[in-house]
């Protein structure tokens, strides 16, 4: 039995879905992606095999928020140099 005002397990994920369903998408992601396989894959730069230009658009994608995190998790590690 239900509890009065719980939803059923078929109402919760109806909900979910339709939370879900009705979100506004965007290109944005995808655009910059494009914008960035532009410019490395460039005229200069056409000889790069498709591998290596995944991982240099992954890279220049990803890259400075992986920097982002490894300096936080070496502050919250406290591996901090001490500086007299």
């Amino acid at each position: 039995m239900l509890k009065k005002g719980a939803k059923s397990i078929i109402q919760y994920w109806k909900s979910k879905a339709l939370k879900t369903f009705s979100m506004a998408t965007s290109s944005a992601v995808s655009e910059k992606n494009f914008s960035t396989f532009g410019f490395i894959h460039s005229k200069l730069l056409n000889r790069l095999s498709k591998s290596n230009l995944k991982n240099l658009v992954y890279i220049k994608t990803n890259g400075l928020q992986m920097l982002k995190e490894l300096a936080v998790d070496d502050y919250e590690s406290g591996s901090e140099e001490i500086i007299d």
